[in-house]
């Protein structure tokens, strides 16, 4: 296993500039990744999961920017080095798996050009050294009979095989760290829970550690070491897996678990979160969950900051649940 390099990032804020002001669409995040680890980042949609990922990978667009904080990978700041410099980091020690995997790839070419190509933007190797580690790639992956898939074009494979490549493509550098942004969320549940049990043993094989980012608490469950929740650009919750799901102590997290089909409780209509996320431009006064909790007062209109549940399970809240949680709706 290749000695890997761990992920820190210290609040770490992004912005984006609009005619109306200033929209802070991430406030002060910060997590710490070790080498082989996955970390679940979760939420609704808008909640700033995805533009965590763009905003560690310099991918932002004006009129985005991060404004502030540091993007440790091992002892190098991201935030300090040049375009140059950045663009040799991205796909070689870090790299990124797209929802739709034809983000990644080019449908008019074949599978066996884009992955040589992603191997010597970073690397000066013989073309049968990198076919070589092109099929070593697919066969980690769990792709059958890699020397005929190599020479395929995308349209040749199906939804789910297309995805298990450009993991393939993610992990063709040896990267210290995949951001994984909703990559099975158009699989179906088979699929699915084949590519995450693939990400589980690269993990654990390589030392390569991932950044699962997911609306979906049932895939983070059994896949991921440590969760962080996200809600209006902050993270409100975050800690080691087992505790963060057994007792969910911020409102919000405990919402989005009893959210979740039960087995145990098949006829009985779902739990729903009251109301709606807010705009990031519109941020209600302190806690940006207040208007819909079910907990909050007066306090609950200045910001939280975070308080500890225990040495490594803290989140942002005024009014946390102290009990596990009992699934019965």
């Amino acid at each position: 296993m290749n000695a890997h390099a761990h992920l820190r990032v210290e609040n770490l804020v992004t912005e984006f500039v609009t005619r109306h002001g200033v929209v802070r669409a991430l406030d002060e995040i910060s997590f710490e990744l070790h080498p082989g680890q996955i970390m679940g980042l979760v939420g609704e949609s808008g909640s700033g999961k995805s533009l965590t990922g763009f905003s560690i990978m310099g991918l932002l667009d004006p009129p985005g920017r991060v404004s502030s904080g540091r993007i440790m990978l091992g002892n190098k700041d991201l935030r300090l080095i040049n375009a140059e410099q950045l663009r040799q980091i991205r796909g070689n020690r870090m790299a990124m798996i797209f929802q739709d995997p034809m983000m990644t790839l080019n449908p008019v070419m074949k599978i066996s050009v884009q992955m040589i190509e992603t191997i010597r933007a970073h690397r000066q190797i013989s073309n049968t050294q990198a076919i070589d580690e092109c099929l070593q790639a697919l066969k980690m992956v769990g792709i059958a009979s890699p020397e005929e898939r190599l020479n395929a074009y995308p349209h040749q494979f199906s939804g789910g095989m297309r995805q298990r490549v450009a993991i393939a493509i993610a992990l063709l550098n040896k990267p210290d760290v995949i951001i994984a942004d909703e990559p099975t969320t158009a699989l179906d549940v088979t699929i699915q829970g084949q590519i995450l049990g693939v990400i589980q043993n690269i993990c654990r094989q390589t030392g390569t550690s991932v950044i699962w980012i997911t609306h979906d608490l049932s895939v983070v469950s059994g896949l991921a070491d440590q969760i962080s929740v996200m809600y209006a650009g902050r993270i409100v919750e975050q800690g080691p897996s087992a505790s963060v799901l057994s007792q969910p102590a911020h409102p919000y997290t405990r919402g989005l678990i009893r959210s979740v089909p039960s087995v145990n409780h098949p006829h009985e209509r779902l739990y729903q979160i009251p109301g709606t996320a807010p705009s990031l431009a519109l941020l209600p006064m302190g806690c940006a969950f207040n208007p819909r909790c079910e907990r909050s007062s007066l306090e609950c209109l200045k910001k939280p900051d975070f308080t500890d549940l225990s040495p490594t399970h803290k989140l942002r809240c005024v009014h946390p649940y102290l009990e596990p949680l009992e699934l019965t709706r």
